[in-house]
């Protein structure tokens, strides 16, 4: 195999089209775990990535995995900040099978999230009223975010932080007392993912229509 750098395009000999494309394709799908990896890594990729010292954890996105690592144990640490299926079956009176099929069917209708901690999936408290149901102000902002694919995690972490859609004030707090203006917040943050997502993927597209050596 043999690489020629023009410095607009890289030339690459040696290799099909097909096999060029694969392996493009796979530099971008080891990069989309090194964002995921997390939730999504498998062992078998995590060793292969290993074994030539590929690092989990881009350097430019360390700072930001880091934070997002305090975030998530601070609101674990919060023992009141989520309730577990038990927690929620014993507020509502109701049995545990019960409160496991309705969050099911409110999560899959987007209007409610769960994260997991540990081997436990819990409910965040605060898109729960006293009475342990839905927050519609909540509600309308989980279903913006997860239109765009936004996760369980990223969603508590969006609700609960200082948000550039709103000069810095928080989703959670704002929905309380505006409902509207948090909605409008949650639509740019979805519409920002959005665009983000399809980028990435034209770059793939791109990446894999590659150019074709002018000697093949």
């Amino acid at each position: 195999m043999k690489l020629d750098d023009s410095g607009d395009a890289v030339e690459i000999r040696g290799l099909s089209l097909d096999e060029v494309t694969r392996a493009v394709r796979l530099l971008f799908a080891a990069e989309r775990l090194q964002d995921q990896f997390e939730d999504y890594a498998d062992t078998a990729v995590l060793m292969s990535m290993a074994e030539v010292k590929m690092p989990l954890v881009r350097s430019e996105r360390a700072a930001a995995t880091a934070r997002t690592a305090r975030l998530r144990q601070s609101l674990l640490r919060d023992r009141e900040a989520w309730m577990t299926f038990t927690d929620l079956a014993a507020l509502r009176d109701l049995k545990e099978s019960s409160i496991r099929t309705w969050v099911t069917r409110k999560r899959d209708a987007g209007e409610l999230f769960t994260v997991r901690a540990d081997s436990h999936v819990v409910v965040p408290v605060l898109q729960l009223t006293s009475a342990g149901q839905l927050r519609t102000e909540i509600a309308a902002l989980v279903s913006e975010l997860s239109v765009a694919g936004v996760d369980g995690w990223s969603t508590w972490a969006w609700l609960t932080s200082p948000s550039e859609w709103l000069s810095g004030e928080v989703p959670a707090e704002v929905a309380s007392v505006n409902p509207a203006r948090a909605v409008r917040a949650a639509r740019r943050q979805a519409a920002a993912i959005r665009e983000g997502v399809e980028a990435h993927h034209r770059l793939i597209e791109h990446a894999a229509l590659g150019r074709t050596s002018p000697d093949q």
